[in-house]
């Protein structure tokens, strides 16, 4: 973990602030290392739409909301959606949240990877469906770190 964020530092100049394991896998250390790296938010738990505080032997994390069901590689590979299918399950997720959203807010993670969703025939099926999302009034396109600031800092954080 240490050497990951090291070299990431180094690559973009900054050092990030949170953690999504590969394959949103960890070992029963995983979320030790992450406190003892600095890290303020994991993203590897797919059992929430809200962010919540992990209280930990050594500190604290916040559980950023990851989205396994609308994943690309879910999509397209494990259920083998169209494109036009894929903007539709994408579509239906952020109608629910957002609904619910008007209540307290939701996180909807779009987890994309660019040579499954960057391809040509793939491409314009995202771009809609984020046309969609952002249609939307109180639409808040945002990173983890600044969420996990909004969420630290509103007040919402138990």
């Amino acid at each position: 973990i240490r050497a990951t964020l090291d070299r990431i530092a180094a690559a973009a100049g900054t050092r990030p602030t949170g953690w999504l394991g590969a394959g949103t896998a960890e070992t029963w250390n995983t979320v030790d290392h992450l406190i003892a790296e600095g890290c303020r938010y994991v993203g590897d738990w797919t059992n929430d739409e809200q962010p919540y505080r992990m209280t930990l032997r050594d500190g604290q994390l916040v559980s950023l909301p990851y989205t396994s069901d609308i994943n690309d590689v879910t999509c397209y590979f494990n259920h083998r959606l169209t494109p036009d299918e894929y903007a539709t399950a994408v579509t239906r997720q952020f109608d629910v949240l957002y609904r619910e959203g008007a209540h307290n807010g939701r996180v909807l993670c779009l987890p994309i990877h660019p040579f499954v969703t960057g391809t040509p025939q793939r491409i314009d099926a995202f771009d809609a469906a984020l046309a969609y999302i952002l249609g939307h009034a109180a639409v808040w396109p945002a990173t983890g770190s600044v969420i996990v600031d909004w969420y630290l800092g509103s007040g919402a954080a138990i």
